[in-house]
C-alpha cells in the first residue's frame, strides 16, 4: 500500500503545482497590467505637464496593495485534488484498476469501518491494487494543460515586456523606475531646454527663446502656452534655425507688456520640464540735464580757477577753448553711464561718475574739435539701457578778439548829470584839432575771454594833393588802472570811460570793470577808459626820411586796439588792416589779433579855423534845438489858457 500512496501523493504534488503554476501567471497578469496601466497614466500625464508626486504615490501605493491582495486571491482558489478523487481518476483511465484503488484506500484508512470482513480479503484488494499501480506511473495521469492556460496567461505579459524592452528600453527602465518613485524625467524624442531672458525691460516686446534637441524639420512648429495674471494666451513656436552650441532654436515674439507672465512649450511630443517665467522692470529714463561753461583758466586774472556759467536745460554754447561739466538726473539707480560726444567722424564716449545712489552721474571735459553735441546713456544692473537718450546741441562760438568801441565824443565842463536834452549840449563830434591841442578819446571793450592790454593808435596823413597818404600806425600803450577807493572816486561810467568824482580832465587810461558775480563770473571781460590825445609832440614822417612837427592841413587817425587774455602769439597792433579787417581763415600773418574799434578823423586847423568852426557847431546845435522846439509846439494841442489869450490880443 505504500507504493500506491507514493505514487497518488507525487500525481497529488504535480496536480497542485499545475494549479499553483495557473495561479503565479494570472498574478504576474495581474502586475504587468496594473504596471502597464500606471506607467501609461503616468506617461500620459507627464506629456502635459509634471505629473504631481501625490498621484505617483498613489499609483506606486495602490500597486503595492492590490498585488498582494491578487497574489492571496489567486492562491486561494489553488487546491491539489485528493487521494481518493486521484485514485478514482486512474480508474477511469485504466479499467483493469475495477475500482480496487479506491477500495484499497477506502479500507486502508484508520477510520475505516471494516467490522464483519474479512481481513484476508482486505489484503488481497490491497495487494491487487500495489500490483496493479506497479504497472503505471500514476502522475503521469495529471493535466497539463494548465499549464497551457498560463502560458497563455504570461503571453501578454511577455509580449509587452518584450516590446518595451526591445524599442523602449531607455523609456521603459524610466517608467518602472518612477513607479519605484525614483526622481527621473521620462525620455522624450524632443527635449526642450528655456534660453529666455528672466527678466525685460517694461513695455518691449519678449521674444521667447528655445533650445529644441531631436529630430525636427524647418517646418517643425511648436506651441507656446503663455500665463498672464489676467488671463492664457497660446502662441506658435517657429523654426530660427540651428544654434551654434548644438539644437535648434525655436521662438515666439510676445507682443509688448508690462505684467509678468509664465509659459510652457510642446515641439512634438518634447515639453519644457519646468514653466519659464518673464518679469519685467522699468527702463532709466534721464529726467534732468543740466551743463555748466567752464571757462578756460586764463580767464581769471590769477589764473587759479575756472569759471562755471550754467547754460539753458544742457544746450551749450561757448569758445572752443572751454570745457564743460554734464549732470544727469536719473529716474532709478544705475551702475554706468556715459556721455556721448557726436560731430564731425565717429563718436566718443565718456564715461560718467556715478553718484553713491546711482540717481544721478556727471563728467567734466574738455571740448574736442568737431563736436556739435552729445546725449547721455545709461544702463541698470540688468543692462537695460534708457529707451530715448537725451540730446543736446553743443555750439561753438566764433573765436573772435574783444569788441571795441569808441564812445560819445562829448567834452564835459563838469559833473552835471546827462540827459537826451543836454547831451548835445556837449557833443563834439566831428571835433577839430589845433596844433598843440587835445582831443578825448573815450572807448567800451568786452570779450568773454577777458581783457589783458589795450593801446592807442594813431597815424597822421599828410601831403598835398593826390600824394596825400598816411603814414605808418603809431601804437601808444595804455596803462591799466588799480580798482580806486569807491568812496574817493566814486561810480565808474562806461559810457563816458571815467570815474564820477574824478577830475573831468584826468585819463582814465585801462580800467578791468570788477565781477557782477564774482563766484559765476570772472573780473576783467569789461573795460573802458578815457584818454586826452595830446598832440603838442605829435610829428609826422617826411618821405625822405626824417620826421616834422603837425601842419594845418594834416589829419590825424585815431582807434583803440584791445588784446584778451588767450595765450597766443599776438599779431603786433600796427598790423590793423592785416588783423581787423581780414578772416582769420585768410590771415597772412600767424598769430592771434587784437580787437579794434573803428577810427576817427580829426583835422588838424589853425585857432582861427577852430574858432570858427566851434562857432559853427555851436550855431548849428541851436539851430536844431530851435527847430525841435517849433516841431514839437506844431504837434502838442494848445492849454485853454494859451486859446484865450490868444483872442485877447
Amino acid at each position: 500500500m505504500t507504493h500506491l500512496i507514493r505514487q497518488l501523493r507525487s500525481w497529488q504534488r504535480r496536480e497542485w503545482l499545475y494549479s499553483a503554476t495557473v495561479a503565479v501567471a494570472a498574478v504576474v497578469l495581474v502586475v504587468a497590467v496594473g504596471v502597464t496601466l500606471a506607467c501609461i497614466v503616468d506617461y500620459t500625464i507627464d506629456s502635459e505637464r509634471d505629473t504631481p508626486y501625490w498621484v505617483r504615490f498613489c499609483l506606486t501605493s495602490g500597486q503595492a496593495v492590490v498585488y498582494p491582495v491578487a497574489a492571496v486571491v489567486a492562491f486561494l482558489f489553488v487546491r491539489a485534488p485528493s487521494l481518493v478523487a486521484l485514485a478514482g481518476r486512474a480508474e477511469e483511465e485504466h479499467a483493469e484498476f475495477d475500482h480496487r484503488l479506491v477500495t484499497a484506500l477506502q479500507l486502508n484508512r484508520p477510520d475505516a469501518r471494516t467490522a464483519g470482513m474479512s481481513e484476508q480479503l482486505i489484503g488481497t484488494v490491497t495487494d491487487e491494487a500495489e500490483t496493479l499501480s506497479d504497472r503505471h506511473r500514476l502522475a503521469r495521469l495529471a493535466d497539463p494543460n494548465r499549464l497551457l492556460y498560463a502560458m497563455l496567461l504570461l503571453l501578454p505579459v511577455v509580449l509587452i515586456a518584450g516590446i518595451a524592452f526591445a524599442f523602449y528600453r531607455p523609456l521603459a527602465t524610466v517608467l518602472l523606475e518612477r513607479q519605484l518613485l525614483r526622481d527621473v524625467d521620462i525620455p522624450r524624442s524632443v527635449a526642450i531646454d528655456n534660453l529666455t531672458l528672466p527678466l525685460h525691460p517694461a513695455g518691449d516686446a519678449v521674444t521667447v527663446r528655445l533650445r529644441v534637441t531631436g529630430r525636427v524639420s524647418d517646418d517643425t512648429i511648436g506651441r507656446l502656452r503663455v500665463v498672464y495674471p489676467s488671463g492664457e494666451e497660446q502662441y506658435e513656436l517657429q523654426n530660427a534655425g540651428p544654434l551654434p552650441d548644438g539644437g535648434t532654436l525655436f521662438t515666439a515674439t510676445l507682443p509688448p507688456a508690462s505684467e509678468p507672465f509664465t509659459f510652457r512649450a510642446r515641439v512634438k511630443d518634447g515639453r519644457m520640464r519646468t514653466p519659464g517665467g518673464v518679469e519685467f522692470v522699468p527702463r532709466p529714463v534721464v529726467t534732468d540735464v543740466a551743463a555748466w561753461v567752464l571757462l578756460p583758466a586764463y580767464v581769471d586774472p590769477d589764473g587759479q580757477r575756472r569759471y562755471e556759467t550754467i547754460t539753458n536745460q544742457g544746450e551749450v554754447q561757448c569758445h572752443p577753448d572751454c570745457g564743460v561739466r554734464v549732470r544727469a538726473t536719473l529716474s532709478k539707480p544705475v551702475p554706468t553711464a556715459e556721455l556721448v560726444l557726436s560731430g564731425k567722424g565717429s563718436d566718443r564716449r565718456l564715461p560718467m561718475a556715478v553718484a553713491a545712489d546711482g540717481l544721478s552721474a556727471a563728467v567734466e571735459f574738455d571740448l574736442p574739435p568737431g563736436v556739435s553735441g552729445y546725449r547721455i546713456e545709461v544702463a541698470d544692473e540688468h543692462g537695460f539701457a534708457n529707451l530715448v537718450a537725451p540730446r543736446r546741441g553743443i555750439t561753438l562760438l566764433p573765436d573772435r578778439p574783444p569788441n571795441v568801441s569808441l564812445t560819445k565824443e562829448l567834452l564835459l565842463p563838469g559833473w552835471e548829470p546827462l540827459t537826451k536834452e543836454t547831451e548835445a549840449d556837449f557833443d563834439i563830434k566831428g571835433m577839430k584839432l589845433v596844433v598843440g591841442g587835445r582831443v578825448p578819446i573815450g572807448y567800451a571793450a568786452r570779450s568773454d575771454l577777458g581783457l589783458s592790454d589795450a593801446f592807442l593808435l594813431y597815424r597822421v596823413k599828410s601831403g598835398e594833393g593826390s600824394k596825400r597818404e598816411f603814414g605808418p600806425w603809431m601804437a601808444l600803450p595804455l596803462a591799466p588802472v588799480a580798482a580806486p577807493d569807491p568812496a574817493a572816486a566814486g561810480r565808474f561810467r562806461p559810457e563816458l570811460g571815467v570815474f564820477e568824482k574824478y577830475d573831468i580832465d584826468k585819463n582814465v587810461e585801462f580800467y578791468r570793470l570788477p565781477s557782477p558775480d564774482p563766484e559765476s563770473e570772472p573780473p576783467g571781460r569789461v573795460a573802458g577808459g578815457r584818454y586826452f590825445f595830446e598832440t603838442g609832440a605829435l610829428t609826422r614822417p617826411l618821405p625822405g626820411g626824417g620826421q616834422v612837427p603837425l601842419a594845418v592841413g594834416d589829419e590825424v587817425e585815431l582807434r583803440v586796439a584791445v588784446y584778451d587774455r588767450k595765450p597766443a602769439r599776438r599779431i603786433p597792433v600796427t598790423e590793423v588792416k592785416e588783423a581787423a579787417d581780414t578772416p582769420a581763415h585768410e590771415r597772412t600773418l600767424p598769430g592771434r589779433p587784437a580787437g579794434y574799434s573803428v577810427a576817427r578823423t580829426h583835422d588838424v586847423v589853425s585857432p582861427a579855423e577852430f574858432e570858427r568852426w566851434r562857432q559853427q557847431h555851436a550855431e548849428a546845435r541851436d539851430k536844431l534845438k530851435r527847430l525841435e522846439d517849433s516841431q514839437r509846439g506844431v504837434f502838442d494841442p494848445k492849454k485853454p489858457d494859451d486859446k484865450d489869450k490868444d483872442r485877447d490880443r
